[in-house]
């Protein structure tokens, strides 16, 4: 429903009014849902490579525009340089939100310097052009880890 028939405000509506029905505060559990500066500099201190994944994190980039898409992946660049106080050349690699990409996305990234991209996609999708599961080094499959989690339990 959230991807095909609603919009984001609409999708936004929908959430906070189950929030208010539950007397669930959802920015009480901010902290515990999403990373912080503190979180990327430990990080980043920690050796790890830091990459893109969007700005808001569309679950259908592939139907966004080029400039929307390039606004999403520019954003998300940008905060991070600032934040780790580095210059984009630090920043090679990232993972697809939700497998979801196209041509123009692969075009942005390659335009924003990226070298690795990740996609939780381990199957071959003809319907996408593809022929084989890593089509370029900024479509590398990767195994999507609920799928790991239901294969170990």
């Amino acid at each position: 429903i959230r991807d095909k028939y609603l919009n984001k405000n609409q999708y936004q509506k929908v959430m906070f009014k189950m929030f208010n029905e539950k007397k669930f505060n959802h920015k009480a559990f901010y902290k515990h849902l999403f990373m912080n500066k503190y979180d990327l500099f430990q990080l980043k201190k920690l050796g790890h490579s830091i990459g893109l994944h969007s700005h808001e994190h569309p679950t259908l980039m592939e139907n966004l525009s080029y400039e929307e898409q390039y606004k999403e992946y520019r954003k998300n660049m940008e905060i991070f340089m600032k934040i780790l106080k580095i210059d984009k050349t630090e920043i090679k690699t990232m993972s697809h939100p939700c497998g979801s990409y196209n041509k123009d996305t692969l075009n942005i990234l390659s335009k924003l310097g990226i070298e690795l991209g990740f996609k939780q996609i381990m199957d071959i999708e003809k319907d996408k052009g593809m022929n084989k599961v890593n089509n370029s080094f900024l479509e590398i499959a990767r195994q999507d880890h609920s799928k790991i989690i239901k294969m170990i339990n």
